[in-house]
């Protein structure tokens, strides 16, 4: 039994080390989108490396897939690379990729605390309303209904101060 197991985990490790090999040839945006998917489907934290050399791709489709890529990864260096990239990413709808990554990733309270960061100087209100809807999904972590309280007394943007009321009822 304990060896059936070793062969499957050689055998996936195997089948990651040909996606990204793949990758590091494909040129064609929806191969490499689909080698980024496969890469992440497979969970492996080596294929943390791969994923992010996507992230500073120069066109916004591969940076999303990259984001993508990093949903099925338990590991904190994928919040990491998500919120850095966050931080880093001019594109509304390639933030909104990883604010959608992100929700649907089990978050850590670190990780939480850096987007009630990152909301404050958003300029973007679709963007700012994700970050909200992310930080109401995680409203059990330390002092966010205090900041969606004072955020409130900012936001600009009707439907977002909708969002952030109605999380404070």
């Amino acid at each position: 039994m304990l060896s059936e197991r070793k062969d499957f985990l050689d055998t996936g490790e195997k089948t990651l080390d040909r996606i990204i090999s793949e990758l590091s040839s494909t040129q064609d945006i929806p191969g490499i989108t689909s080698l980024l998917m496969a890469a992440g489907n497979t969970g492996s934290t080596n294929a943390l490396d791969a994923i992010e050399d996507f992230l500073d791709s120069d066109r916004p489709q591969i940076r999303s897939a990259a984001t993508e890529a990093l949903l099925h990864i338990e590991d904190p260096g994928a919040e990491k690379l998500l919120v850095k990239q966050l931080e880093d990413e001019e594109n509304p709808a390639v933030k909104k990729t990883i604010l959608k990554t992100l929700t649907a990733k089990k978050s850590r309270e670190k990780t939480v605390l850096e987007v009630v960061n990152l909301v404050k100087s958003e300029k973007n209100d679709q963007v700012r309303g994700m970050m909200y809807q992310y930080l109401l999904k995680n409203m059990n972590y330390t002092d966010v209904i205090t900041s969606l309280r004072e955020m409130l007394t900012v936001e600009t943007s009707a439907s977002n101060r909708k969002i952030i009321r109605e999380a404070i009822r």
